[in-house]
């Protein structure tokens, strides 16, 4: 049975760090794909930052990587990035260990990813591979992904659960809307784009957990 881990990080040396250091407020989100040895992240979101600073960034950090900015929405941005050489130990030895990348948000202070392993002797491979590279990872949580976990909580965390309810309440998905995503982060007391992030978020741990359930990631979606 698959096994759903959450590992903790204060600190990830790889090109998409450099972003905080001229965005220190800034939020980087790995889209979930499944590691082939072409490519492991070729998506990702930034949130807080200049998307046309970003693309440069990423390519004066590795400048054998090619970025393109694939769509643009307030405060943020969605990137697609290929990679020619190494982006990093930690994501590198996910790949190495067979695991899928669920979810990976960073910021200044540190990262948090949650991975998929097929089986736990995976999971145990990538744990000792952290430690031949010197990373320091903490366990957050680990469950089994059984029905009850998918179709009971639909693998929402709190603060998700609490936007998707939000933006219901307030009539957001009614025809007209009866509000905006600013109001409704106001309510909240977080900023627009942390609360466009979690519904995000939301939206696509809903539906992996109910539509696609039964499905198999695509490699480059």
């Amino acid at each position: 049975m698959a096994v759903i881990t959450e590992f903790s990080v204060d600190h990830v040396e790889f090109t998409l760090a450099g972003v905080f250091e001229d965005y220190p407020d800034a939020t980087v989100e790995l889209d979930r794909v499944v590691p082939t040895d072409e490519a492991f992240l070729p998506y990702f979101w930034v949130w807080g930052a200049d998307v046309a600073d970003v693309a440069e960034l990423v390519r004066e950090a590795d400048p054998l990587s090619e970025v393109k900015l694939v769509d643009e929405v307030d405060d943020g941005g969605l990137f697609r990035a290929w990679w020619t050489r190494d982006v990093g130990g930690i994501l590198d030895t996910m790949g190495a260990s067979g695991l899928t990348l669920r979810k990976g948000v960073g910021s200044a202070e540190g990262w948090l990813f949650e991975l998929r392993a097929e089986h736990t002797e995976d999971l145990s491979t990538f744990q000792r591979s952290l430690t031949q590279i010197d990373v320091d990872a903490e366990l957050v949580r680990m469950y089994e992904l059984d029905d009850d976990a998918t179709t009971g909580r639909y693998n929402l965390t709190p603060e998700q659960r609490e936007a998707l309810e939000t933006a219901y309440d307030r009539g957001y998905y009614d025809q007209p809307t009866e509000t905006d995503l600013e109001s409704m982060a106001a309510d909240l007391d977080i900023s627009r784009s942390a609360f466009s992030a979690r519904l995000k978020r939301g939206y696509r741990n809903l539906v992996e957990a109910t539509i696609a359930h039964e499905r198999e990631p695509d490699v480059d979606r």
